[in-house]
This record gives structure tokens, C-alpha cells and sequence, in this order.
């Protein structure tokens, strides 16, 4: 283990690869290594992974992680580059393919990007080297770490929509572009996401705070909206922005943090829907985020964050109301909540839908208050109250075409 949480030189046996049996049906991205060119080692864990996760569970076989650091990492020599990732790459994926008897299918993640992106790698770089021949690529992932300082303030970046918007945009709009035009077919996964604040890195616990689950919840959103297929949140031992910590490790104690309950709000936004789809609403307001979710094209249910910052002592919290337009056949709303009685930067006590998930309670769900309210609809609109430093999802009911609450 080093310094900033992420686990190194570790072996892994039949225990570890048993342990997808603890997550029945889940879909995961299985990452080979790719760096030393060990191909007995990348084979012995694709052959481990494919078995104990099932093919059918395997959503993709990643090969290599931030491939555009190996030359700094001492792993390829100067010079390397995207021509010769291509070739490389597209050898170890016929080698795969070969050994462990795959069908001919797109089934393999390529690119793997780091956050802080090195020239001359960018989506169109190795994908004009034809990566694609052979027609075994599923997917690209790319890796985005949002950067705050010391010297901004909490309204100015993590509770800020503009913020978490620009971010995105600047890191990948041009790859986003580029993929969309010329392979459409190829899904985008941001493979590897979290933040950092200078002077503290991952391990930063500032980043735990309540303000962290309205990030998370507003990033995962809006990367839906732009028909991002896939967001992998960082997880390891003890980071700041991490939705849990598993053990005690460094001075802190496990527990469930804020980023968990952006995660549980993004969970029931898409629940039990098909062919779902995000729309972002534009609010022309920093401290502001909505989006629309539609199932079918017909819109399901709707997100609201108000970004404004609050804490327990600023006096009473503020509220705004939002005056909803719904289709004419919508009856009631159901309105669920997230929220934490010490506002943006608690620490603990935060609740979704009136529920919490804590350690000392197994990371079961414990009820403590109503899970929901409801409101009727008049004229095609229902008034929504959003408090400072809180978010909710408004789910549309009716009684007309069986969308029951």
C-alpha cells in the first residue's frame, strides 16, 4: 500500500476471483495487464475472471490502464506511441481471443486514457491507427480526475453545476465528438473518475463531506445525458471522495460516506426502467442542476439539485420552489429527498429518501423518517420545494395509465 491509498504489489488467488460470486448478475469491465507484456500472468487472470464472473456477465475485457504514462513509468521505450499501442494491442487481443477460445464478437475496452492526458494521445490518434480491425472493439475509456486548489471556496467548485459541467466538457468534448461521428457503434465508458484537491490528493478528506453526494449525483447525471454508457467511480482503501471506506486504514474508521447517497439517488432515477434516457434542463444558474429521465421517450421522472451552500448555523435553510409543467395524464408526484440536517459540510447524518446506510448497521438500509411525499397535480403542474444544500427526484404517478406511486 502507498501513501495515497492505492493498493500495490499484492497477489491474487482463487479467493479474490471467488469473490464475483458474491455479486450474482452484476456486469463488470475485467482489466488484463498489459504494461510488462507478461502474457502467462494476463492469461491466467482473463482465464480466472471469464470463469468465476461468467461470459455472459462480462460487459468487457479492458487491456492496459493509462497506456499514455508507460514511457514515464519506464515500460515502453521514448517514442512509443499511439501507431504502436494499435499494433500491439490488436496482437495481444488475437492472443487473448486465441487462448481462451472467445467468440468473435466486439468484447474488448481499448484506450484507458489518464485523467491528465499525454500528447499526442486522444481518441482520434488510435483510432485513425485502425484499432478497429477486426471488429472486436466494444467500447473506449477515458479517465477524468476534477481538480479543485486550496484557494476556491466550496460554492465556487464542488457545489457548482457549472463547474462539474465545464469540467466534462473540457476534458473530452473533442473525444466525445470525434467517437460520436465516426463510431457511433462504440460505447464510452469513463472508466476511472474521482477528484483531487491540491496539497491533499485522494486521500483528502474534505472531499467526504454532504457537498459530495450532490457532486456525484450531478456528474453521473450529466456524463447520462451526453450518452456516456458507463461512469466507474474510484473506490480504493480510504479516498476523501470514495462512497465507502471498508476497514480501518490510516487513522480512520470504516464507514459509509457522502458520495454513496449520489449514487443511491442516480440508482432510483434509472429503478426498474427500460430504454431510459437523461436529458440535462438547462438553468442558466451555477448553483442549479436538473435533468430529465424518460423511459420509452416518455418523461418518468425528474432531478433537482440546488447547489446553494448551508450549514447548520447559517440560521434557518433556505428553500426554493419549482413550478412543474407534466403531461396531462400525470395524477400525483412522488417526491424523495436528499439530504443532511448539518447542510454541505457534514460529515455524517445524510439521508436519502428518509432513509440512512451506515456501518455500525451492516450497510443495511435503516428507515428514520418518511421515505416520500406526495403532492397532487393541478392544471399540468405541481410546485416542488428544494431546500439549500439538498436534492430530490420528483417521480410522475398516475392513476390514468397505471404508473402507480
Amino acid at each position: 500500500m502507498q501513501g495515497s491509498g492505492v493498493q500495490q504489489k499484492f497477489v491474487l488467488g482463487p479467493d479474490f476471483y471467488e469473490g464475483f460470486g458474491n455479486f450474482p448478475e452484476t456486469r463488470w469491465v475485467y482489466d488484463i495487464p498489459f504494461a510488462n507484456e507478461n502474457h502467462t500472468d494476463s492469461l491466467d487472470q482473463a482465464r480466472a475472471a471469464i470463469h468465476q464472473i461468467g461470459f455472459l456477465n462480462m460487459d468487457a475485457l479492458e487491456i492496459g490502464n493509462e497506456v499514455d504514462h508507460y514511457i514515464s513509468q519506464g515500460v515502453r521505450p521514448a517514442g512509443w506511441g499511439p501507431q504502436n499501442y494499435t499494433v500491439e494491442f490488436l496482437d495481444y487481443a488475437q492472443f487473448l481471443t486465441d487462448a481462451l477460445f472467445l467468440p468473435d464478437l466486439p468484447i474488448f475496452q481499448t484506450l484507458a486514457l489518464s485523467s491528465a492526458r499525454v500528447p499526442p494521445w486522444t481518441a482520434q490518434a488510435v483510432f485513425e491507427d485502425d484499432i478497429t480491425k477486426g471488429n472486436r472493439i466494444k467500447s473506449v475509456s477515458l479517465h477524468h480526475y476534477e481538480y479543485t486548489n486550496t484557494t476556491t471556496t466550496l460554492q465556487e467548485t464542488l457545489m457548482n453545476h457549472t463547474f462539474v459541467t465545464s469540467g466534462v466538457d473540457d476534458a473530452f468534448s473533442s473525444d466525445f465528438e470525434y467517437m460520436k461521428t465516426n463510431f457511433p457503434e462504440i460505447e464510452i465508458v469513463l472508466g476511472e473518475v474521482g477528484r483531487f484537491r491540491d496539497g491533499g490528493g485522494s486521500l483528502d478528506q474534505s472531499e467526504g463531506i454532504f457537498g459530495s453526494a450532490l457532486w456525484t449525483a450531478d456528474y453521473l447525471l450529466y456524463t447520462m445525458s451526453l450518452d456516456v454508457k458507463r461512469v466507474n467511480m474510484q473506490l480504493s482503501m480510504a479516498f476523501g471522495y470514495a462512497a465507502w471506506h471498508p476497514v480501518a486504514y490510516d487513522g480512520l474508521e470504516p464507514a459509509v460516506i457522502a458520495p454513496y447517497y449520489g449514487h443511491l439517488l442516480v440508482a432510483d432515477f434509472m429503478k426498474g426502467s427500460i430504454d431510459f434516457r437523461v436529458s440535462e434542463i438547462q438553468t442558466d444558474d451555477d448553483l442549479l442542476a436538473a435533468y430529465a429521465g424518460y423511459e420509452l421517450d416518455q418523461l418518468k421522472r425528474v432531478a433537482i439539485m440546488n447547489y446553494e451552500v448551508w450549514n447548520t448555523g447559517d440560521g434557518e435553510r433556505p428553500i426554493q420552489k419549482f413550478d412543474l409543467t407534466v403531461p396531462g395524464f400525470i395524477t400525483s408526484v412522488r417526491i424523495s429527498t436528499l439530504t443532511s440536517p448539518g447542510g454541505a459540510s457534514a460529515t455524517s447524518e445524510f439521508y436519502w429518501a428518509g432513509q440512512t446506510w451506515t456501518y455500525a448497521n451492516d450497510g443495511v438500509a435503516q428507515t428514520v423518517s418518511q421515505k416520500y411525499e406526495e403532492a397532487s397535480v393541478r392544471d399540468g403542474h405541481v410546485v416542488v420545494t428544494v431546500g439549500a444544500s439538498e436534492a430530490v427526484i420528483v417521480t410522475l404517478c398516475s392513476s390514468l395509465i397505471g404508473w402507480e406511486c
